[in-house]
Order: C-alpha cells, then structure tokens, then sequence
C-alpha cells in the first residue's frame, strides 16, 4: 500500500521551490522567494510563525545535498538558530558515550521534520562525556534554515515547545522515572517515543 505520509519532496510546487533554492539567497527574484514561500506553507516547520517571519526565513533558506553518513551539522556555523527540514532521505541522531566508542541511532527524522542542534545539547546536556551529531541516513536533500539575529525575538515567542524537546529533559534518567516524573504511564512513553522516532529510551546507553 502506498504510505499516508505526505511526501514534501515530489511536486511541482516542490521543483519550482528547488530551483529558488539553488540559488545564493542574496541573488534571489521576489519570484523565486515566492516559490520557497508558497512550498513553506506545507511544513510543520512554519505552523506558528507570522506572515512577515515567514517570509523572512524563505528568503535565507538554503538546499543542500548530504550524502550518506556524512554530518549534516557544521560546528560552529549551525549550532545556534538554525533549522533544518528533511525534504527527501532520512538523517539520524546519533549519540557517543566514550571516546572512539560506538555511535547509537536514537531518533530518526524523515521528510517533513525538522531537528536543530538544540536537540543534541537537549540529549547531553546532563551527562557528562556524551556527544552527539546528525547523519545522513541515505542520501537526503535538506533545507538549511538560519533565523538572522533581528527575527530570533519574534521566533521564540511564536513557536510552541516542541514535546520532544520536552521529552528529552528526561533522558538522563528511566523511562519508568521519566513516566512518573511527567505523570503519564509506561505506554504513553512508548507512544510518544514512536512518534518521535526514538528507538530506544536513551538513558542506559548514554549511562554506557
């Protein structure tokens, strides 16, 4: 059966956004940013913002191309304020709990969801040794979104929380620690889980 899952990346709204996106944001027509702004309308990314913020982001948003395993964050240029949106592939976030030890798959995120190096400092933040950084999966086309310093205001107080970045203050203890704490039972965690892409509750690999 063909999947119910929209599929951000085929249409024609979506080519006519990719050839915008292939060129330098400083040199795009008002065309061209109506075309990333017209393909925006369909992102989870942008339920929240305002027309004027909107607008603002499409006009610095850029297409890059990872191949697989390849990092999609660049340290120190995308740690702060900038988003990126799976349009085709999958990327996976990856944790390390030693030195030259193995790297663990703990969420995925596939076309049409967004991750941030947020996310990571999220993850490890409590736990002292830990890393953490996003691969490609496969090859993926993902929509490298900065928020410039003059809109950062206008952005905080127009998205909501996300409930994974929620979620993920917990994850430095149990799952049944992390159900009591948030007064929920242990399916509720495995739901919420699923629809995050967790895998596996992070805390004893990141304990390992």
């Amino acid at each position: 059966l063909p999947s119910r899952r929209s599929q951000p990346g085929v249409s024609k709204v979506w080519e006519a956004a990719k050839v915008a996106l292939a060129s330098r944001p400083a040199s795009r027509s008002p065309q061209e940013v109506g075309d990333v702004i017209k393909y925006s309308k369909r992102l989870p990314f942008f339920k929240y913002v305002t027309t004027s913020t909107r607008e603002a982001l499409c006009g610095h948003m850029e297409l890059i191309e990872v191949e697989r395993g390849a990092a999609v964050i660049t340290r120190p240029a995308d740690t702060d304020y900038v988003f990126f949106i799976v349009v085709k592939g999958r990327c996976d976030m990856m944790v390390q709990t030693e030195a030259g030890g193995r790297s663990y798959a703990v969420r995925l995120f596939e076309e049409g969801d967004t991750f941030a190096f947020s996310y990571i400092r999220l993850l490890t933040g409590g736990c002292p040794g830990v890393v953490g950084d996003f691969r490609a999966a496969e090859a993926s086309l993902i929509i490298r979104t900065p928020v410039l310093e003059q809109h950062r205001g206008e952005f905080r107080s127009q998205t909501k929380p996300l409930l994974y970045e929620e979620l993920a203050t917990y994850f430095c203890m149990s799952a049944d620690e992390a159900a009591e704490r948030l007064g929920v039972c242990m399916s509720a965690i495995k739901k919420i889980c699923r629809r995050h892409g967790i895998i596996r509750w992070p805390h004893r690999k990141l304990l390992g």
